[in-house]
């Protein structure tokens, strides 16, 4: 129990601001990645993690509309590939905000995609919250709270990706509502929200995962 203490403070001692967690991909970028790896490499990341924890199961992923989406279609078809029975579910009202990037990786979806709405949440296992990540801008409203809802209603495991949806990750602040994780899957370095008010009981235990970002010039915060 002493380590994993050790190891929380440990990581939250690394966390940044959105901000710059983005500095640090710019700069990956400029010294020759590109972003599609890093999202390639997050979605194999966060499917690793699953498939050490849980056995294969009646999984639901629910995908955004932007780029964490993006990252949970990787996921769902990594762990359907693992022999886990996925169900991927969006919001399919809700106009794309997604980068090429993260269409790319839905087009890579080769199963049905279900509207939030078709979907039994009772009945799955575990439940992989892709729907939004440090980019959300807006409190959660419309289909998005009612998924929210209906997640934390579920019997399932929940694990979110990044930062579970609805916690701002600059301030762990929950203006409306917000997935409530029993795991949260971060990339390359925790999000200060994963350790402050609301966002510290609504992260669960969080899971530092390497991305390979390539810091190159880049000036850690003092």
């Amino acid at each position: 129990m002493s380590d994993e203490i050790d190891k929380e403070q440990e990581d939250k001692g690394q966390a940044v601001s959105k901000e710059q967690m983005e500095a640090m991909e710019r700069v990956h970028i400029k010294a020759g990645g590109t972003f599609l790896e890093l999202m390639d490499r997050s979605a194999e990341q966060a499917a690793a993690f699953i498939k050490d924890k849980f056995k294969p199961c009646k999984t639901l992923v629910l995908c955004g509309p932007g780029d964490n989406g993006g990252s949970a279609y990787g996921t769902a078809r990594l762990l359907h590939e693992a022999g886990f029975e996925v169900t991927v579910a969006m919001d399919t009202t809700d106009e794309p905000r997604q980068s090429p990037e993260a269409q790319a990786e839905r087009n890579a979806w080769h199963g049905k995609i279900y509207d939030f709405t078709d979907v039994d949440y009772s009945h799955y296992k575990l439940i992989v919250d892709g729907l939004f990540g440090t980019g959300l801008h807006q409190d959660l409203r419309g289909s998005y709270l009612k998924v929210v809802k209906l997640v934390n209603e579920s019997p399932a495991q929940v694990v979110a990706l990044d930062i579970p949806s609805g916690v701002c990750s600059e301030t762990g602040d929950v203006k409306v509502d917000a997935v409530k994780a029993d795991y949260t899957v971060t990339f390359h370095r925790p999000k200060y929200g994963h350790y402050q008010k609301e966002g510290k009981k609504r992260s669960g235990q969080v899971i530092l995962r390497d991305v390979g970002i390539v810091m190159g010039d880049f000036k850690e915060p003092s």
